[in-house]
């Protein structure tokens, strides 16, 4: 028992330690209670694959490690998709959050990431090579980090930007409605082609068997007459008999 709970501990580490973690902030802060203050820590940690996918989280507890693993999780659960030009961001691309302001702007090839604080981390995560980031206003590492991250965001594809431009409708999870519109149509035609392949095979079932039936009384049909045949053909007498 206690070596397949050690598997599967070695499987779910194995399928965890697709992502990197990397601690971008960890900070102290206190609560006034009625006997005192009360000490806990933050932590701002950020959770990718360096391919196309990274999430940000920020836990808090009464140890660094606890508030890293909480921060881990919600990283974990805000995981997005971001879209890359080939090692870099195909526009640029400006967000604010709170007093913090984030210009993220591409780069040709082999130039690196050429940013500060707490863009660095997010954007290697999330797989791009090239980038030149800067921020304006305050440089605390929460906002900026929360600037890059939903300058992440609003980066999107050419093509859902030409589809958005031509007037399609986004539902609230970001998808287009003609796409769930036409995958609705797709599985209504593939029910409705196979019930057309289901009757097909029924009525084939069906004049199939009048067939076989029909073969079967002809193989039947000569031994029931050699039978009638014996039955009706009088029995040759024996010398027995005769005597």
């Amino acid at each position: 028992m206690s070596y397949q709970r050690r598997d599967n501990r070695n499987i779910r580490e194995e399928q965890e330690s697709e992502f990197k973690e990397e601690v971008i902030h960890i900070n102290r802060v206190a609560k006034v209670v009625k006997g005192g203050r009360k000490f806990n820590f933050t932590a701002l940690v950020a959770v990718g694959d360096g391919l196309s996918r990274v999430g940000l989280g920020y836990g808090r507890a009464g140890e660094v490690v606890d508030a890293i693993k909480k921060g881990v999780d919600e990283a974990k659960r805000n995981m997005i998709n971001v879209y890359k030009a080939g090692s870099t961001i195909p526009y640029e691309v400006r967000s604010v959050f709170c007093s913090s302001t984030l210009l993220l702007r591409p780069a040709a090839k082999g130039h690196g990431i050429i940013a500060g604080g707490s863009a660095r981390p997010i954007l290697a995560l999330a797989g791009y090579e090239d980038v030149t980031a800067k921020f304006i206003g305050s440089t605390n590492p929460v906002n900026c980090a929360r600037a890059t991250f939903e300058a992440l965001k609003m980066i999107e594809s050419p093509e859902r930007i030409k589809k958005l431009r031509g007037g399609e409708k986004v539902d609230k999870h970001g998808k287009f409605t003609s796409e769930k519109q036409k995958s609705a149509a797709a599985e209504i035609i593939e029910e409705f082609t196979a019930e057309e392949e289901a009757a097909k095979r029924a009525a084939e079932d069906r004049l199939s068997k009048p067939k076989a039936d029909d073969a079967a009384a002809q193989t039947t049909a000569p031994a029931g007459a050699a039978a009638d045949a014996e039955i009706a053909a009088p029995a040759e007498e024996t010398e027995e008999d005769k005597v």
